[in-house]
């Protein structure tokens, strides 16, 4: 075997997304699709294998994830302005980090019960 291995069914979906970006749908309405999808669900983190009608979105925005440094700056821009998150794993990290010290200061101690639930620090607006 040459290469990295890797399963032709994301091969496929990926090759295809790319090609409807470029042939098919442009940048321009998949942006709008993203538009859509924050203004009904308030959030931008798209699950990888959404689909907003019969386009794949989730991978069009994990596409644009690993395109930020080639990107033209309008567009990065552009999804900036929506609240993109560029690392949700990140970004989630962050959050829940801030979340326990959050809870230190509250409590005294970092002891978190498993099965606890700390109120959202922030509303998920876009992002």
């Amino acid at each position: 075997m040459c290469g990295p291995s890797i399963s032709l069914d994301k091969l496929r979906i990926s090759i295809a997304t790319a090609c409807v970006d470029v042939i098919g749908a442009s940048w321009d309405e998949w942006f709008g699709l993203l538009q859509r999808y924050i203004a009904r669900e308030g959030h931008c983190q798209v699950p990888a294998v959404h689909l907003e009608g019969t386009y794949r979105l989730g991978q069009w925005v994990g596409a644009q994830r690993k395109q930020r440094d080639r990107m033209p700056v309008e567009r990065r821009q552009r999804l900036e302005s929506l609240g993109f998150e560029w690392d949700p794993f990140a970004d989630a990290w962050e959050e829940g980090f801030a979340a326990l010290a959050q809870f230190k200061a509250r409590e005294g101690h970092d002891r978190v019960p498993q099965q606890y639930l700390e109120r959202a620090l922030r509303s998920r607006s876009v992002g």
